[in-house]
């Protein structure tokens, strides 16, 4: 008989027959624990995850919530310091980013050729290609992802001129926990808000309202009071 797990990873909803299979149990023995509880279920019932992690604690398991493809935030970091990169990568992996790293520019445009991120840290000083250029390429490729630039104490003018030209903002080295953290947060916000006004833009120019049909007096009388209160801001009772 297969051992029970000390520990399970379980995203937002969970079936039973699955659940039974991570924990090495029957998926009789999971409905069984579910109607104790007062819930009824079948075998290929999803249960949510505080349920799952109730049912679990009577087999003495602990849950640990992982995240689904769509609810991943997948961040790069383009630094050719590897110190620099690995203190960033540990710092964001534990906030539970997906982190994936360039050794400078030229490395960092490929790596944005082969999938989307949602946030870029870009240092400025690097070889092969600065900064600068950099962004200005991954901004051609990628025009709705924030970049983030990071610079050294003799870069701050750099920097803030890559702000003007339409990265999010910057950070200096070495980087501080906080702002580096809640910068990132407020670029995913950001990002997370034009697509969202961009869906809505698009479900609105999709929208199509019938038009008036008929030319009595009385929609002739509709269309002439629409014309002439249309460009104000009156209200129209």
């Amino acid at each position: 008989m297969l051992e029970t797990p000390s520990l399970i990873k379980v995203q937002d909803f969970i079936s039973v027959r699955d659940l039974a299979d991570k924990l090495n149990k029957t998926p009789a023995e999971i409905v069984k624990k579910l109607m104790e509880l007062g819930t009824m279920a079948t075998i290929n019932q999803e249960i949510d995850f505080d349920t799952c992690e109730i049912i679990c604690s009577l087999f003495e398991v602990k849950v640990e919530h992982e995240l689904s493809e769509e609810q991943k935030i997948f961040e790069e970091i383009v630094d050719d310091e590897s110190s620099i990169r690995r203190t960033l990568k540990d710092i964001l992996s534990f906030e539970k980013y997906e982190v994936v790293e360039a050794v400078d520019g030229l490395d960092g445009i490929e790596k944005v050729k082969q999938q989307s991120f949602d946030v870029i840290l870009l240092d400025i000083k690097m070889p092969r290609m600065d900064g600068i250029e950099a962004f200005e390429k991954i901004k051609a490729l990628a025009p709705e992802t924030p970049v983030i630039m990071i610079s050294g104490h003799a870069n701050i003018d750099t920097a803030v001129d890559a702000v003007k030209r339409g990265a999010f903002d910057f950070v200096s080295k070495p980087p501080d926990l906080n702002r580096l953290l809640i910068t990132i947060r407020n670029a995913i916000d950001k990002k997370c808000l034009i697509h969202t006004t961009k869906q809505l833009q698009s479900k609105i120019t999709n929208c199509k309202v019938p038009a008036m049909i008929g030319n009595s007096p009385a929609i002739a009388k509709v269309h002439e009071t629409i014309d002439r209160v249309a460009p104000t801001d009156a209200r129209v009772l």
